[in-house]
């Protein structure tokens, strides 16, 4: 039995393994209309590790594309007093992001709250419909697979990627994607049924 499983699991993840790598070299550069920054879990109230990463990633991009706006996103999660959207707005504005192009999404606890809160906010700010904006989602290399399956489930149809490559944790955080891109997958159709 044990067996089974795990050569189930090693054909899955075979399976699996080149959409995960195509994803995580997405490098978009063109301009975009709303900029969509993913929140990681804070140490002590402060960015750590792989979200420090994407916070200064997301400072580049937006240095360049000044038309831009930012949706930072993220909760309090256990353990902290400060949301992970509001720690990313306060670091942007840090490295010289005006804080008027910063939206923040402070609602959500999974992933795929994320993106649909994001479509509301992103639609109560534009005042139009989202199909008609270009939205990059900006994430961790090891995560943008899993993340843009989320975003189209949400409703996000013209949305590009930036992969910000992963430095800290690199193999943990590759080797948790498999089972939690099951998870995802479950998810995106459930919400899918739930839409007839």
């Amino acid at each position: 039995m044990k067996r089974r499983l795990l050569i189930s699991f090693a054909a899955a993840a075979a399976l699996y393994t080149p959409f995960l790598l195509k994803d995580s070299g997405n490098s978009f550069s063109g301009d975009c209309d709303y900029l969509i920054i993913l929140g990681y879990k804070l140490k002590d109230n402060n960015p750590d590790g792989q979200l420090v990463e994407r916070i200064n990633a997301a400072a580049d991009y937006l240095k360049n594309h000044k038309k831009a706006f930012a949706v930072a996103v993220g909760g309090i999660a256990h353990g902290n007093t400060v949301s992970e959207a509001q720690v990313i707005k306060e670091n942007l504005a840090a490295l010289g992001v005006e804080e008027n192009r910063i939206l923040t999404e402070e609602k959500s606890k999974t992933p795929f709250e994320n993106l649909k809160f994001v479509c509301e906010i992103i639609g109560e700010h534009s005042h139009k419909n989202i199909e008609d904006l270009t939205v990059c989602l900006l994430t961790s290399d090891c995560h943008v697979h899993r993340s843009l399956m989320f975003a189209k489930s949400a409703g996000l149809k013209n949305v590009h990627s930036i992969a910000v490559r992963t430095h800290s944790k690199r193999f943990y955080s590759y080797l948790r994607e498999y089972p939690l891109a099951v998870d995802a997958f479950f998810r995106c159709a459930v919400n899918k049924i739930k839409k007839g």
